[in-house]
């Protein structure tokens, strides 16, 4: 994981980028995911952690049957997952997919809007 974080910070100047890969525990990963104001991340650990918090989230899910977010997914925040508009194998293997790896097929554009829409919903009144 800290590869590909490195990779995406190198794009950002370095003062806005905090690198944290590997150096929470359980509950202080919790304790960041619960005063966070949106977590962004993929269907993992952390997506759960929010959920569970009540932390607005946007997850991302891949289409694979097995992985849908239906199945998977965060049970009370279901409207924040975005996942590519395909049609999904029976299992997802990165190797073999026809796709090369799917959720790098969702736009800027998909994911910003997804993200504009989350944030106007959750302003205070």
């Amino acid at each position: 994981e800290e590869n590909v974080v490195n990779a995406l910070a190198a794009d950002f100047p370095e003062e806005r980028v905090k690198k944290t890969v590997g150096r929470f525990s359980l509950a202080e990963l919790f304790t960041v995911i619960r005063n966070a104001s949106l977590l962004i991340t993929s269907s993992t650990g952390p997506l759960h952690l929010a959920n569970a918090a009540r932390t607005p989230l946007l997850g991302f899910f891949c289409p694979a049957k097995p992985h849908t977010p239906k199945r998977w997914g965060p049970y009370d925040q279901q409207k924040w997952v975005v996942t590519p508009n395909l049609d999904g194998p029976e299992k997802c293997e990165l190797k073999k997919c026809p796709h090369g790896g799917c959720l790098q097929l969702l736009s800027d554009l998909e994911i910003t809007a997804a993200l504009c829409e989350k944030r106007l919903k959750n302003l205070p009144e």
